[in-house]
């Protein structure tokens, strides 16, 4: 079984880093002995001095460099950690104010439990990029508060789909559930949903919607 390609990513980078760390240390052993050469004629304790200092240097080079490199690696773990899958299409509501149109273009995949404790999958259908959000939440309950026009669907939270559409940054919101026949599905496992979501005759938000949404994030709570 190959390795994953952020997975991958993220093992090249800590080579690299190890790799300078043991190059910088090697340079101050090295450096230490050209200076014991070089200076032989000092007295004793100037050259010690002096070695002290160069592998002082040059230690603290190489530890400085190992935790830079740390910290790029969390930073690619972390944009990994959030990938964003593709959505077309739109939704539109009757408001109270007037006929509402979201047009999506982003779908995400997360897992976990919801408010009453039972593991679902959650698809996000978006306008907006919310891939840094989803990164940054802590619990499953986090990501619907980061949606500001889209659409969430629950699979396996009962019989039918529960549903959640929003717009103007959740000033216009309708809850609502959908039969699972208005979803035709090509991948359907805790990895993956791809397929399309057609609603044409809900009291809610109706349209079609054609997404393909990994598995972003996976929650222990909700």
């Amino acid at each position: 079984m190959g390795v994953p390609a952020p997975v991958n990513v993220r093992l090249h980078a800590i080579s690299a880093a190890r790799g300078a760390a043991l190059a910088l240390c090697h340079l101050a052993d090295g450096a230490t002995g050209r200076s014991n050469l070089a200076s032989h004629a000092r007295r004793p304790r100037e050259v010690a001095l002096g070695n002290a200092m160069s592998r002082t240097a040059l230690r603290f080079l190489s530890t400085f460099v190992l935790e830079a490199a740390v910290v790029a690696v969390g930073v690619l773990g972390l944009a990994a950690a959030a990938q964003a899958g593709d959505a077309s299409g739109e939704l539109r509501y009757q408001a109270k104010r007037g006929p509402v149109t979201v047009k999506l273009h982003h779908a995400y995949l997360v897992t976990g439990p919801d408010a009453m404790g039972q593991p679902i999958r959650e698809l996000v259908l978006s306008e907006q990029d919310l891939a840094s959000a989803i990164a940054g939440c802590d619990g499953l309950g986090c990501v619907s508060g980061k949606l500001g026009s889209g659409a969430t669907v629950d699979f396996d939270a009962g019989p039918r789909l529960n549903t959640w559409f929003v717009a103007n940054d959740q000033l216009i919101q309708h809850s609502d559930t959908a039969t699972p026949d208005t979803m035709s599905l090509q991948e359907n496992s805790a990895q993956r949903l791809a397929g399309r979501w057609s609603q044409s005759d809900a009291e809610g938000a109706v349209g079609t919607v054609q997404f393909d949404a990994p598995l972003t994030k996976a929650f222990s709570k909700h």
